[in-house]
């Protein structure tokens, strides 16, 4: 499994949009059923943040983003970001997601989520 995710996360460094969106959605799948493999995927979840254009790929990073909080020194400042553009967002998913991993993040760090 280690090996599959490796690669995958290479294929989120890859410069197509589409591959990254998909290879951004089937981590997360991964995550959801090995949350041990996040050590191998959490560094490269801030690089692409801005370059997802998908919004299922936009609210499964939102998911980890909230889900491994802890680990993710800057989640909640790329939350903020995020939320700061709330009114330009238009998918629901992806709202509700913003405020599944706001509450995540409030409970997890709580000086740091105001």
């Amino acid at each position: 499994c280690a090996e599959i995710t490796q690669k995958l996360v290479e294929l989120i460094d890859i410069d197509i949009p589409h591959v990254r969106n998909e290879a951004v959605k089937c981590v997360g799948k991964v995550l959801r059923k090995y949350p041990g493999m996040s050590t191998y995927v959490l560094p490269c979840i801030s690089r692409c943040l801005k370059k997802i254009e998908d919004n299922e790929a936009k609210s499964t990073l939102i998911w980890m983003l909230g889900e491994f909080g802890k680990q993710i020194i800057e989640a909640p400042y790329k939350l903020e970001k995020i939320i700061d553009s709330y009114e330009d967002i238009t998918s629901a998913d992806v709202k509700l997601q913003i405020l599944t991993s706001g509450m995540k993040l409030f409970f997890q760090r709580p000086p740091e989520m105001q």
